[in-house]
């Protein structure tokens, strides 16, 4: 009877470093990262990416270890999005990196204000009013 020696595999121990917002827009934005080298052996299966709002939360799979971008979509304007970003491999997930938090622009207006009402109040000045 031989010896079976089984060797775990150990989750990354390092996080991607240097998170970087790009192509800011209202409802999208790019988020790219450094590449964490891989462990004894480890290859890096690719990347999770957690993003939050105040009412929202999501995770995506980014599989490849050379995959360091991903452009995030169906985002709401004028939001502020926590990003965070860690490694993983068959061994887990590895630890990470310090939320970072970036906001979405404001959307364009989607109609031109309708109805639009001049009133004289005085002679220096004037209200207008209107409907959304």
């Amino acid at each position: 009877s031989g010896n079976n020696v089984t060797t775990l595999s150990a989750e990354p121990t390092s996080f991607p470093e240097n998170i970087i917002f790009s192509s800011v827009e209202a409802r999208s934005l790019t988020v790219s990262w450094d590449e964490v080298l891989p462990g004894q052996n480890e290859p890096i299966n690719g990347y999770l990416l957690y993003y939050t709002n105040t009412t929202f939360s999501d995770t995506i799979t980014v599989i490849g270890g050379k995959n360091l971008a991903y452009t995030l979509t169906e985002l709401r304007p004028y939001t502020n999005y926590t990003v965070t970003v860690s490694a993983y491999n068959d061994g887990g997930n590895g630890p990470t990196n310090d939320d970072r938090i970036q906001q979405t622009e404001q959307a364009e207006p989607t109609s031109s204000p309708e109805d639009i009402i001049f009133s004289l109040v005085e002679a220096r000045s004037l209200t207008v009013s209107w409907e959304e």
